[in-house]
């Protein structure tokens, strides 16, 4: 007979994985203390300018990316209000490359886009809007981000994602795990975000080989040049983890009540196939059709559809024969089939679309229809060059179009809690309305002339028009930030500066204000914003930024005296006294530099001369003249009085 192990044996077998559970807990415990670089929180905090803030973390992405991946995408390190004004309108913006705002880094993207139209509709609110689009992910990535997006108390979410299903994290490199058990991909995610896991991720990339020259593309990186038939049982798995996931998005925010707006996704449809590509250069059915030698062309065509009746090739260039005939219903027929029929499936194909379509309407989220806006503002209705920069990422006016959708759907469902009516119109399409700088769009040609210089891209004309005929001292300036040696902020500041050495005010009104865009609680870029704009004769708005910036920093006493001024060409003269009557009765006055003094004497001299008290003028004249003897406003003023005096 068989003795049973008694309860305390049973105990004693248990204590090793006691141990090692324990062991486990403290390292990832104590890991964060001794590697601060294993603590990746997804915001951090930080005060500026005496503001509290919570600085989203750029590197937050890293776990879902291999060890050791030549590149890594980030997050926009944006700051985001710790605690949110009584008027507050925090707006996220999720997705992919498109949504962060490739190739533009600052303001030509659809966020800021959306945040400018929403300050000129909603003056009376504070309105946030934050970009959390990032390149290569996918929504994976999104789903397992959504605690951490609630984390930010959004008042409204816009989805914009659908292109990187296929090789975005575990897409079509997934593993059998992952593909088979439900969770899995999500629970590995959680597990990737532990200390000890993430410090042997980080061991694991110090030993791994180091990337051959010329692999940092992160397109060959996340598709590994794979190729993916549209029919089969991998792009039907894509389909069903992509409506999977974008369910649980909107439920999760359903669940916390939190209104979401979803948008389909477009691409370039006159871009032609990455795989099968052209057979080189002299590509003789291309040159059959573009040269209208449509017998020939159908003669290659055939031989073509011979050989693969699916070619995404072939079907492309059909495309481009029926739009030569006229015939644009088919060629639109014919150029869909061949992006859903691309191997290297860089544009989403069609499918995608009816899922987000099907998905949104069963959670009653409301989804705009961005394909057929793109292609109705697109000639023949079939979206080119004019909206997209190369086969999926809009150009500025293509990020317009889509930002001006979702302004437009915000603004019907009533989301903002604005006590006034906004206003009747949106800005117009325009770099300097839009608060949008050259820098950016410098910086956007110079990323995409790099991007499709290299694999799959091949044979891309440059579209750097925006590079063409500008000085020495810009090219300098874009060139620092694109390599990474200087900052936005002080890329902005300097080019600001520069534009106003070389006559190029206006310019120098839009990076200053592209950086109010991005920082509005930040009083000295709402102070050099008012300067600038009075500089330029634009004294109403010079006015408003200058009360703006009194607003944010009241004990800026200096700010009175230079709204004075400006009151006073705008012919407000009380309330230019005001200001003054305010500076100096102010302590602070007496620690800001003897020039600001002597202007505000200045200034009441010409107040009080205006209203025939010359004697007094002439005292406060004399005050500025005492703080700074030289100062020939004070002195054009005293003589103009003693000559009317005689």
């Amino acid at each position: 007979m068989t003795k049973r192990p008694s309860r305390r044996n049973r105990y004693l077998v248990l204590v090793p994985y006691a141990v090692i559970i324990a062991v486990v807990i403290i390292l990832n415990a104590v890991l964060p203390s001794l590697d601060p670089s294993l603590d990746v929180p997804f915001t951090k905090p930080i005060v500026e300018d005496g503001i509290q803030y919570r600085q989203i973390n750029r590197s937050y992405l890293a776990p879902f990316f291999p060890a050791g991946s030549p590149l890594v995408p980030e997050l926009r390190s944006t700051f985001v209000l710790e605690k949110k004004y009584q008027h507050s309108f925090r707006v996220l913006c999720l997705g992919e490359s498109s949504m962060f705002g490739v190739p533009f880094q600052f303001s030509a993207s659809i966020p800021a886009l959306v945040r400018k139209q929403l300050r000129h509709l909603y003056p009376d609110c504070d309105i946030e809007v934050i970009n959390l689009g990032a390149s290569a992910i996918n929504t994976n990535v999104i789903r397992a981000l959504l605690p951490e997006y609630l984390s930010l108390e959004p008042d409204l979410v816009l989805i914009y994602t659908g292109h990187n299903e296929y090789y975005g994290p575990e897409g079509i490199g997934a593993s059998w795990l992952d593909r088979s058990i439900p969770g899995y991909i999500q629970a590995k995610y959680t597990l990737r975000r532990q200390p000890l896991v993430m410090g042997f991720q980080k061991l694991v990339g110090r030993v791994g080989s180091a990337p051959a020259p010329g692999e940092r593309n992160l397109m060959k990186q996340v598709s590994g040049g794979a190729t993916v038939p549209l029919e089969g049982p991998e792009s039907e798995r894509i389909f069903a983890q992509f409506r999977e996931n974008l369910k649980r998005i909107l439920d999760g925010f359903a669940e916390h009540h939190v209104p979401v707006v979803v948008a389909d996704i477009s691409s370039n449809l006159m871009f032609p196939p990455f795989a099968p590509a052209a057979p080189g250069p002299a590509d003789p059915l291309a040159t059959a059709i573009v040269s209208r030698q449509f017998d020939e062309a159908e003669v290659l065509l055939g031989k073509i559809f011979a050989g693969d009746p699916s070619s995404a090739y072939g079907l492309y260039w059909r495309g481009r024969f029926e739009l030569a005939y006229g015939d644009t219903v088919a060629s639109v027929r014919s150029l869909e089939r061949a992006r859903d029929n691309d191997l290297l499936k860089f544009r989403a194909p069609g499918r995608i679309n009816e899922i987000i379509h099907e998905t949104g309407r069963t959670a009653s989220v409301p989804v705009l229809a961005i394909d057929s806006l793109l292609r109705a503002h697109s000639p023949h209705g079939i979206t080119d060059s004019l909206y997209f920069s190369e086969h999926l990422h809009p150009t500025f006016a293509g990020y317009d179009l889509i930002a001006r959708a979702f302004v437009r759907a915000i603004v019907g469902s009533r989301l903002v809690p604005s006590a006034v009516q906004p206003a009747p119109a949106l800005l117009p399409f325009d770099a300097d309305s839009l608060s949008v700088p050259w820098l950016d769009l410098a910086y956007g040609a110079i990323g995409m002339r790099n991007l499709t210089s290299s694999w799959p891209f091949t044979g891309m004309p440059p579209r750097d028009h925006i590079l063409r005929g500008r000085e020495a001292w810009e090219m300098k300036i874009v060139n620092e930030v694109y390599g990474g040696t200087k900052g936005w902020t002080d890329a902005l500041l300097q080019y600001a500066y520069d534009a106003h050495q070389h006559k190029k005010d206006d310019a120098m009104v839009t990076a200053l204000a592209a950086l109010v865009e991005e920082y509005p609680w930040t009083y000295p870029f709402r102070y050099g914003l008012a300067g600038a704009l009075e500089a330029t004769g634009r004294i109403d708005d010079a006015i408003e930024q200058y009360e703006m910036a009194r607003h944010l920093r009241p004990e800026f006493v200096q700010a009175c005296v230079d709204m004075a001024g400006v009151l006073l060409r705008a012919g407000r003269v009380q309330e230019a006294r005001i200001q003054l009557h305010t500076f100096f009765a102010d302590p602070a006055n007496k620690r800001v530099p003897t020039e600001t003094r002597a202007k505000a004497y200045y200034e009441l001299a010409a107040i009080t001369a205006s209203g025939d008290s010359v004697t007094q003028s002439m005292e406060y004249l004399g005050e500025a003249l005492r703080l700074v003897p030289g100062y020939q406003p004070a002195l054009a003023l005293q003589e103009q009085l003693r000559g009317s005096a005689r």
